[in-house]
């Protein structure tokens, strides 16, 4: 049986991309996207595949300002950290970073700022790495900064959360 798209007119159209507001209950603009399309001779009726569709969702994303599922996959890449691994450093499930790589799901706007960070240099993986690790952040953190005198931190897990932190200087 032939494939019945074969005699279908391939056409450019500006398709309309809708940009929600930050609550996401609301458009706040819509932007024209040119892509390819088809028209079905018999009914006129205008059809996307699966390439204008990925170019409608990315500019999407570019307009909300979140990765694309690409970048996303890069950045794991560039750190050389499997799904498992940046899943447990971003405290999230696996699946869920398999869906932001495949493109399935976005991450929230607020995770995006972190990927974002992350991907400009302004978050240090090692950061992430002490925040996913309760041991690791029960250690003591020694601060340097030039001209500044030198202090340590202490936590101390039998202290309540509104006294202040044992604070040695030196």
């Amino acid at each position: 049986m032939s494939d019945p798209s074969e005699n279908w007119e391939k056409i450019e159209i500006a398709a309309p991309v809708y940009i929600p507001t930050l609550d996401g209950k609301a458009i706040a603009e819509t932007v024209e996207v040119k892509v390819e399309a088809y028209r079905n001779p018999a009914d006129g009726e205008i059809y996307l595949d699966g390439h204008a569709l990925k170019k409608l969702e990315d500019a999407k994303a570019r307009y909300m300002g979140l990765l694309t599922p690409e970048e996303i996959l890069d950045l794991r890449e560039r750190l050389d950290m499997t799904q498992e691994k940046i899943s447990e450093l971003f405290q999230i499930g696996k699946k869920t970073w398999s869906r932001w790589e495949n493109g399935r799901e976005r991450p929230s706007r607020s995770l995006n700022l972190l990927l974002h960070a992350l991907n400009d240099g302004k978050v240090d993986i090692n950061y992430l790495t002490l925040m996913a690790n309760p041991a690791l952040r029960r250690q003591p953190i020694e601060a340097h900064r030039e001209g500044q005198v030198r202090r340590t931190f202490a936590f101390r897990p039998e202290k309540q959360a509104h006294e202040e932190p044992i604070v040695r200087g030196g």
